[in-house]
């Protein structure tokens, strides 16, 4: 975090970045992370949930080690809640209200993730919960949306690169890409749709790898 920290405000300033480690599945430190964003930038106008963990491991369910699937559900789905629970609690008492976003991921969809079942399952009820929780704060200046990047290169994503072969391999080099790349799509849209009036009204779904985006990415590597 520190080095993150100071990589960032040698581009931006001091004055416009700050961070702290935080545990998202312990809810005294989500708890200190709401209080810390409060008093060091006055407010959260846009909290993202985007840790998260897949054990740094791809395999059946029956292999997979059990403190791995608590690492799995106490990040990605505790965690979920736990920041989503203490942003909501601190944009409804903030001028102005906020958007909370959490992350959808492979599974999000429905269809199955084997070799990482929990990580699929984790990802299956974000756009539930986000509509559960846009139903819940309906009175309030608040929105729950979900944010979806697609596979985006980082060790998470490198950690699985031979766990399907080939056949895999290919796939995921034609569809992922770079975090700057992801974020340069993706911020934009964030800005544009948060600062509209009345967006908090129902859960947004944006997304980076669209249908015909990922059929482009497919296409583009056949004609090569």
């Amino acid at each position: 975090v520190d080095a993150a920290v100071d990589d960032f405000s040698g581009r931006f300033g001091d004055e416009c970045v700050y961070g702290m480690a935080c545990n998202v599945g312990d809810t005294g430190q989500v708890e200190n992370l709401a209080a810390f964003a409060r008093e060091r930038l006055g407010g959260v106008d846009l909290w993202i949930n985007n840790a998260g963990s897949n054990g740094y491991l791809y395999a059946n369910l029956v292999d997979f080690p059990a403190e791995a699937l608590a690492e799995i559900v106490s990040t990605n789905v505790l965690g979920s809640l736990l920041c989503s629970r203490a942003a909501i609690k601190l944009m409804m008492n903030q001028p102005g209200g906020g958007h909370v976003f959490n992350m959808e991921g492979a599974g999000s969809d429905g269809n199955p993730t084997s070799k990482y079942a929990a990580y699929g399952f984790s990802k299956a009820g974000m756009i539930q919960l986000a509509k559960s929780l846009a139903t819940e704060t309906k009175d309030l200046p608040v929105g729950v949306h979900t944010l979806s990047p697609g596979p985006v290169i980082t060790e998470l994503v490198a950690s699985g690169q031979f766990a399907f072969g080939k056949i895999g391999r290919i796939l995921l080099n034609t569809i992922a890409e770079t975090p700057e790349a992801v974020a340069e799509d993706l911020v934009p849209k964030l800005r544009d749709f948060t600062f509209k009036p009345g967006t908090t009204k129902s859960a947004k779904a944006i997304r980076f790898l669209t249908p015909d985006k990922a059929v482009k990415k497919f296409y583009a590597r056949l004609v090569k």
